[in-house]
């Protein structure tokens, strides 16, 4: 049993779908339910024109020269950049809530001495009379 498409899932499998009807690197069966499925269904074919476009305007672009390491070093930042994520995110933000804790910790001991010497500077308590007025 197949769980339902995800919106997105829905999204990127047409993107896909079309990218391989441009490349026409779909099977005459597939090609034909595409074609079909174009002519019935406005999005998609404005999603096909989108490519299209997009297509052309990257085709218009001049060739650059790849340099030869490019993947070795984009590898290499993406290896970098996920060790990051697995071990330092996790002891940045660790060091950020015992910071936060402490600080919070500091702010009320602080507060505390401050209400013991206002409640000292205060004197004694004592009892005033209820005043009452009339006979």
């Amino acid at each position: 049993m197949t769980r339902p498409r995800t919106p997105d899932e829905a999204v990127h499998d047409d993107d896909a779908l079309l990218t391989d009807y441009l490349d026409d690197a779909l099977p005459p069966a597939q090609r034909a339910a595409v074609q079909q499925r174009l002519a019935a269904d406005p999005a998609f074919a404005a999603a096909l024109s989108e490519a299209e476009a997009a297509r052309a305007l990257l085709g218009g672009l001049p060739p650059i020269d790849v340099p030869v390491d490019f993947a070795r070093g984009a590898r290499r930042r993406l290896r970098r950049k996920r060790a990051f994520r697995s071990r330092g995110a996790i002891a940045v933000g660790f060091r950020i809530e015992v910071f936060a804790v402490m600080a919070a910790a500091a702010m009320f001991a602080v507060y505390l001495f401050l209400e013991v010497e206002r409640t000292r500077s205060l004197g004694p308590v004592m009892e005033v009379p209820e005043i009452t007025h009339g006979p």
